[in-house]
């Protein structure tokens, strides 16, 4: 069963208890270590169990389904609108049963960057320095590193899912949803606007 949110009315509340909702289905049942729950080994992992999926929901009742591996909590790929997208494998010699995935749905070619947070902030690096070049904002000064520049929150999640169900453009807008993903699971802030 997928994990549900919509950023319609989403509040900062709302938008935090999503969050430890996907950090709980991620780490039930799992042990600790010093305190934090540890993810589980793939060897644990029957492959039938080895992706949650989070239907996200924008504010203009867009949805795409975001399949995240429970071994490491990276992003594999997301649906929408009868096709599916994977990342680029992150471990080829030891891949994710993705195949399981999505199934009814016309698979796109392999996106460039994979799922791992490095992977994520490069393509989205990759992103705002092209933004950078055709729009430069006077507020922003150039040597702000550019992965502050990149922007995170319910805001742009909405936007996001928006552009990745309309399939716009593979890279830039794929790219968006899993950065907001991955700060919010990786970093623990919660976005405010």
């Amino acid at each position: 069963m997928a994990l549900v949110f919509s950023t319609r009315n989403a509040t900062p509340q709302t938008y935090r208890t999503f969050i430890d909702a996907l950090r709980l289905r991620l780490t039930a049942g799992r042990p600790t270590s010093h305190g934090i729950p540890v993810l589980p080994r793939k060897e644990d992992v029957p492959n039938a169990q080895r992706f949650l999926l989070v239907d996200l929901t924008n504010s203009e009742n867009n949805t795409i389904t975001v399949a995240i591996d429970v071994v490491n909590a990276y992003v594999v790929g997301y649906a929408a609108g009868g096709r599916s997208y994977f990342l680029a494998e992150n471990a080829p010699d030891d891949r994710p049963p993705i195949h399981l995935l999505f199934p009814g749905t016309t698979r796109v070619p392999t996106l460039r960057f994979n799922g791992t947070y490095s992977g994520l902030a490069s393509g989205a690096v990759e992103v705002v320095r092209r933004r950078r070049a055709g729009n430069r904002d006077p507020h922003i000064d150039e040597k702000t590193p550019v992965l502050v520049q990149i922007p995170l929150g319910r805001n742009q999640l909405d936007e996001a899912i928006g552009l990745l169900r309309a399939a716009v453009s593979q890279t830039g807008t794929s790219l968006r949803v899993c950065c907001d993903h991955s700060n919010a699971f990786g970093s623990g802030k919660v976005p405010t606007n």
